[in-house]
């Protein structure tokens, strides 16, 4: 059903239809993929046509679509995005999958050269479909300030996925007196979430969604309130581990409370995905991460599913794990002090 059956030149003779005459519909269990949502080309119509075939389509269709006409006769704009930690690992596999698929992605990443290579090869000669955007997500004042030109620029936002993370070996603290594990795992997620609620109110279906951990790891209170900045006893994995365990712990609450304003605010678990997380660790833990690799998906699907799926418009607060949701259900002054605190620490860095 998922195979590829269609030549290049069936393929090219569909695409060739009048725009507002296609939009591809199709998905293996029968469910939606929505390409743009003018007039449906169902896959079931179409003799042979699998999975495969339908992603073809709509890389071929890719150049074209920013002049699909809508109903009133002006240009349908493009749905956006906005990626953090999308130049490696979960982040770029989403990152390719929401280019691919016709939504305009700005992704950030701190590699300038990296990123403008992924940039050119995505775009490659045809119309735009993404931008790279260099920050450094440790100074909370450079991302508070790019939040602000951001949604200057882009009044109506449909996606943020807050993907970035780090693990370091050995304790940093950063110029704005914040561990930084902790600054770019949970604070710089939370503060581009309050930022551009705004043009996320603005875009249709929104949502906010934060990659996250295992559920064993993450499901349960475990932040040390005495111990905000890791400062006791420093452990590279506790301080990635509690970091984003911390922001899971704020979907929850972020969910409650931009549900009246149409944003769905999720996590999810990545799976084992090849990224560069373990960089920075030493040997021999910088082996174990290589030869772990090796064995490690190149995407992650859960990732993906709650980017893109119609299937979930509406559900909010939730930890998915692959196309499974988990209530996230952690106690209210739990969530209430762990708000409190982040809200206090990043009030502390930009002021």
């Amino acid at each position: 059903m998922g195979g590829s059956r269609w030549g290049r030149a069936q393929l090219q003779q569909l695409v060739q239809q009048p725009l507002r005459a296609i939009s591809f519909s199709y998905q293996d269990d029968g469910s939606e993929i929505q390409f743009s949502p003018s007039v449906k080309v169902r896959a079931p119509h179409l003799h042979g046509f699998g999975l495969n075939d339908a992603r073809r389509a709509l890389r071929m269709l890719a150049p074209r679509c920013s002049a699909i006409p809508c109903p009133g006769g002006q240009p349908m704009a493009h749905k956006s995005a906005l990626v953090t930690g999308g130049t490696s690992g979960v982040g770029l596999s989403i990152v390719r999958e929401l280019a691919q698929s016709g939504v305009y992605v700005h992704f950030i990443g701190t590699h300038q050269e990296r990123g403008k290579r992924i940039e050119r090869e995505l775009n490659g000669a045809r119309t735009p479909v993404c931008k790279f955007i260099q920050l450094d997500l440790s100074r909370l004042r450079g991302v508070r300030d790019f939040a602000h030109r951001f949604r200057s620029e882009v009044p109506e936002l449909n996606l943020l996925l807050n993907v970035a993370g780090v693990m370091l070996p050995k304790r940093q603290e950063t110029s704005e007196g914040i561990e930084k594990t902790l600054a770019i795992n949970h604070l710089s997620a939370f503060l581009l979430s309050r930022e551009l609620t705004p043009p996320l109110a603005k875009g249709s279906h929104a949502r906010i969604i934060n990659v996250s951990g295992a559920p064993a790891q993450v499901l349960k209170p475990r932040f040390d309130f005495e111990d905000i900045h890791f400062d006791k006893k420093y452990s590279g994995i506790r301080a990635a581990i509690d970091s984003v365990h911390a922001k899971t712990a704020l979907t929850q609450s972020l969910a409650e409370k931009l549900r009246s304003r149409g944003i769905d605010v999720n996590a999810f678990y990545p799976g084992l995905v090849k990224s560069e997380l373990g960089r920075h660790m030493p040997f021999p833990m910088s082996l174990v991460f290589a030869i772990a690799s090796i064995f490690m998906s190149k995407a992650s699907e859960s990732g993906i599913y709650v980017s893109q799926s119609p299937n979930i418009e509406g559900v909010t607060g939730q930890l998915f794990v692959k196309k499974r949701a988990r209530p996230l259900n952690f106690e209210h002054g739990y969530r209430k002090r762990l708000w409190g605190v982040t809200e206090d620490l990043i009030a502390r860095a930009i002021t």
